[in-house]
Order: C-alpha cells, then sequence, then structure tokens
C-alpha cells in the first residue's frame, strides 16, 4: 500500500475517533499523520456549493450570465439570489452591458413558484431594454410578487425608447441567412421589419431552398412575442422553399398575425375594397386586411339602424347589403373578398372569434373555438 492510501485511511480512522489532537501513529511504523497533515488533506477535497433554500428568491433570465451565474435562465444558481431587506422585500443590484433582457423571479431553486410580468405566477417575462451600461437594482415583492428594477437615467432612457417606437424582428432561423450572427435572436435588429403603415410591417429576403421556422418578437426581447395564428407565445410558423427565391413577410401589430409572399399577396392601397353606404361619407374608406388572410375589415361610428352598404373591390362587381345596426356605437364590417360577403359586428362579434376559412362551405362564422 502506497504512503497516499495509508494517509487517507489513517485520516478516515482519526474522523471516527476523534483522534486528531496529537500526533498519532498508523498501523504501518513507517508512517506517521500529524493534526495539521490531516487538516491539509481536508482542504484539499472539493467542498460541496450551498444551494438555494426554498424560501429564497432567484432572479432568473437572461441576465442571469452577465451578472455571474454559470448559465441563463437557471432558478438553482445562487449567484442571482436577490437578498432580503426586512421591509418586505427582495433586492439584487448588478452591473449589466447595453442590450434587451427577459427575466423573472423564482423560489426555492425550480421553476414550480414562479412570477412574471404584474407579479402574474407563471406570467409573462418582464423586458428590460438598455441604451447604456448601468447598474440595475431589482425589487421583488413579497406580497405582491411584482418585480420592477430602476437604474441612474431610467426615466431619460424609457422616454427615448418611446419615442422610437416599437421594434418589431423576423426572428427564427431566418437570420443568419440575412446576415445576422445566430438565429433566434430577438434582439439582433438585422431582420427588423419595416413600418409600412396602418400597423403592417414588412421584410424581404433572399432564401435558398429550405425549410425555415419564424415568429415575430417585439422590442428586442422575447417578453413580447406571437406565432402562428398570431398567438402570444405562439407556435413557430414554417416555410418550406422548393427553390431559392425572394420572400417577403408581413406583420400586422394590431391582430398579430404573420403571413409570407409565398402563399399571401399583400395589396396596395389601389387594391383595397372601399366601404360605402347610406350612412354617408367615411373617413379613408379603404377596408384593410388586418388578418392577413384575405378578410378585410374596417370599424366606424354607427347610430342603431338599418343602412344599405356597399362594398367595391377594383376589378369586380360591387356588392350592396342591406344591414341592421341594433345598438349605438362602433361597427366594424368584415368583406371575404373570396366568399363575397359581407358582415357587420356591432358588437354582437368579438373580432377574435371571427374564424375564415376559405376552404370552408361555412365560410364565415364567429367561431366557437376557446380563445388561445
Amino acid at each position: 500500500m502506497d504512503r497516499k492510501k495509508i494517509l487517507s485511511r489513517a485520516i478516515g480512522m482519526s474522523l471516527t475517533f476523534g483522534l486528531l489532537a496529537v500526533p498519532f501513529a498508523t498501523s504501518m511504523p513507517d508512517v506517521v499523520c500529524s493534526a495539521a497533515e490531516a487538516a491539509a488533506v481536508q482542504e484539499s477535497a472539493p467542498i460541496k456549493a450551498a444551494a438555494v433554500q426554498k424560501t429564497d428568491v432567484v432572479l432568473v433570465g437572461s441576465l442571469q450570465d452577465e451578472l455571474g451565474a454559470a448559465k441563463e435562465w437557471d432558478p438553482a444558481d445562487t449567484k442571482t439570489i436577490m437578498k432580503s431587506d426586512g421591509a418586505g422585500h427582495h433586492v439584487l443590484t448588478g452591473h449589466l452591458p447595453k442590450g434587451n433582457y427577459d427575466f423573472k423571479a423564482v423560489v426555492g431553486g425550480s421553476w414550480d413558484v414562479n412570477y412574471g410580468a404584474n407579479g402574474e405566477a407563471n406570467g409573462k417575462n418582464i423586458a428590460l431594454r438598455l441604451l447604456k451600461d448601468h447598474d440595475v437594482t431589482f425589487t421583488y415583492d413579497d406580497a405582491t410578487h411584482a418585480v420592477t428594477y430602476d437604474y441612474a437615467g431610467k426615466d431619460a432612457e424609457e422616454k427615448a425608447l418611446a419615442a422610437e417606437g416599437r421594434s418589431i424582428v423576423l426572428t427564427g432561423t431566418v437570420q443568419s441567412k440575412a446576415g445576422a450572427a445566430k438565429d433566434w435572436d430577438p434582439s439582433d435588429t438585422t431582420t427588423r421589419m419595416k413600418a409600412i403603415g396602418h400597423d403592417f410591417y414588412s421584410y424581404k429576403i433572399k432564401l435558398p431552398a429550405g425549410t425555415y421556422y419564424y415568429k415575430i418578437s417585439v422590442n428586442g426581447s422575447w417578453a413580447e412575442n406571437y406565432g402562428l395564428g398570431g398567438n402570444f407565445d405562439g407556435a413557430n410558423v414554417q416555410l418550406t422553399l422548393p427553390k431559392t427565391q425572394e420572400v417577403t413577410f408581413y406583420y400586422n401589430d394590431k391582430s398579430h398575425h404573420i403571413a409570407d409572399s409565398t402563399s399571401y399577396t399583400f395589396r396596395a392601397d389601389k387594391d383595397l375594397p372601399v366601404l360605402s353606404g347610406s350612412f354617408g361619407a367615411v373617413d379613408d374608406p379603404l377596408m384593410r386586411d388586418q388578418m392577413l388572410d384575405n378578410l378585410f375589415q374596417k370599424t366606424i361610428p354607427l347610430q342603431k339602424g338599418d343602412y344599405t352598404v356597399t362594398v367595391k373591390m377594383p376589378g369586380e362587381d360591387a356588392l350592396t347589403q342591406q344591414v341592421n345596426v341594433a345598438k349605438d356605437g362602433d361597427v366594424t364590417f368584415y368583406y371575404d373578398s373570396k366568399a363575397k360577403r359581407l358582415i357587420a359586428d356591432d358588437g354582437r362579434i368579438r373580432e377574435d372569434k371571427v374564424y375564415h376559412d376559405s376552404w370552408s362551405t361555412l365560410r364565415l362564422k364567429p367561431s366557437r373555438r376557446a380563445r388561445l
């Protein structure tokens, strides 16, 4: 048996019998282990890191690694534990480079208990946009579970961000093809979409043959994003190209619906249907396809009563229809350009329940499906 193994065995025996107070001899006469030697061996042994306790509040998110954690979105990393201030809050201050971040608060070192925007359990991520490097203080309220943040010059920066407007980014596997450093990066503005008016945005790119996945992210983070069907945090949208071609992507920031030019044709103003009727002149009578599904709409204020309404699509025969409005208020007219049908909604049909499927024999109807 070598000296190292003998020494380890001796230390183990000493720990069992409490003999480290004085030097002792092992069963091998040529090896003597002192208390100092034993302590040195103990110090060389790995020390288990402290774990997050069940009452600890941890700041988690895409900012964790900047704050000293080993990785992002890790509820078990002790580096971002928020310290109690003794007054009903937990606080953490750290230095962050300029950029866009998402974060939440978790309790107890796992995702079982977590809080997002407005202190909602399992809620949306909280977004943080920094125009400059800052020391940022995060505060978790023990009663409301809301997490707020503050830094020097915050008011001025937030005014500048508001003036800049919403940053709409086409995010997904198309990004690297456009020259971005990586895919699925909402903070990379290489694929920022251009505002083209009336809440519509577009982005054009030439893509090689292949299958792509994408979503829309807002203001440089995942805190607000939209996927298939315009659903918040919805499924990725798939696009398959049989050959290299130029593709234009479209997004409407009111309906949050997404489309691309391989299956959808975006109409210029001169090609849009025009709404008119016995209700008189209408400011901007063009009906716009906010759903990006050839379901054009226009909202105008009307008094209750019966009206003759006409929709004229350029190059097509006009559609004239009698409409009854049951109460005073805003009325939204929907025109299905394929079915050549008009529906007037005076508040009895919710916009998010209007279901359009040009392949269906039912065509246009209020949907009974639960809202996603």
